[in-house]
């Protein structure tokens, strides 16, 4: 079962993947799976857009297990949109980031913005999530 089976999906000619699928789980924040996880590796790619803040972080945390249990090869985030993030929110994708590689899975940070690479730098989780090599 996909992760995100029960949400809409998308397409159409201005996407870059064939079908996208997208669950708000915030007023301001959006998760898009960007099509099925790769085939052959069973990685899933989860954009991120708006703002993670505390009030989101529990719907977050619920949204990328599920979006996890689906995708056996592991995660991969672009958080290139993400507006704002807060101290919870970055617990959130440390705490997803575990589960992934106690699993035995993949997690990957391939996008951010200015303001996650900030608030990456301050707390020194810049190398944890955003390893060297991996954009």
């Amino acid at each position: 079962m996909s992760p995100f089976e029960q949400l809409s999906h998308r397409s159409g000619p201005g996407l870059r993947r064939p079908m996208t699928a997208v669950q708000r789980i915030a007023p301001a924040t959006t998760l898009r799976l960007l099509a099925p996880p790769d085939p052959a590796l069973g990685i899933g790619t989860v954009a991120i857009d708006g703002e993670l803040d505390q009030d989101c972080a529990q719907a977050l945390d619920a949204a990328l297990r599920r979006t996890l249990s689906g995708c056996p090869g592991g995660l991969r985030l672009d958080l290139g949109r993400v507006a704002f993030c807060d101290s919870a929110a970055l617990h959130v994708l440390l705490r997803i980031r575990a589960e992934s590689l106690r699993l035995g899975r993949t997690f990957t940070v391939r996008t951010v913005s200015r303001q996650v690479d900030r608030l990456m730098r301050l707390t020194e989780t810049r190398r944890v999530l955003f390893p060297a090599g991996s954009r």
